[in-house]
């Protein structure tokens, strides 16, 4: 779809979110085509999330599933969460790698 100027917002607001529940060490980043002005893009924010330890990322999962972050999954280098609206509509996705 088209550009929507309230992309970032919604970054801003998802990555606000999960540094009041994990804190600052974890680094958020807005990537994909929603974080390109004028781009055409699927509506869904995409985040880097990079941890300093995989087993920090196993000990916050329930945190992140309490705020609606779910389905995690293993891809070959890195694992993801989506976040869903109230329709079970995906709002964002999170890409989870280890800092390093």
């Amino acid at each position: 779809m088209p550009y929507d100027p309230t992309w970032p917002h919604r970054y801003a607001e998802l990555a606000d979110q999960l540094h009041r529940r994990l804190g600052r060490r974890w680094r958020v980043e807005h990537i994909g085509s929603t974080s390109v002005p004028g781009l055409l893009a699927k509506p869904v924010i995409d985040l880097a999330v990079r941890v300093l330890d995989p087993a920090e990322l196993d000990d916050k999962l329930g945190v992140l599933e309490a705020i609606g972050w779910t389905d995690l999954t293993a891809l070959p280098d890195y694992q993801t969460l989506y976040q869903l609206d109230h329709d079970r509509v995906r709002r964002g996705i999170a890409h989870l790698f280890v800092l390093g």
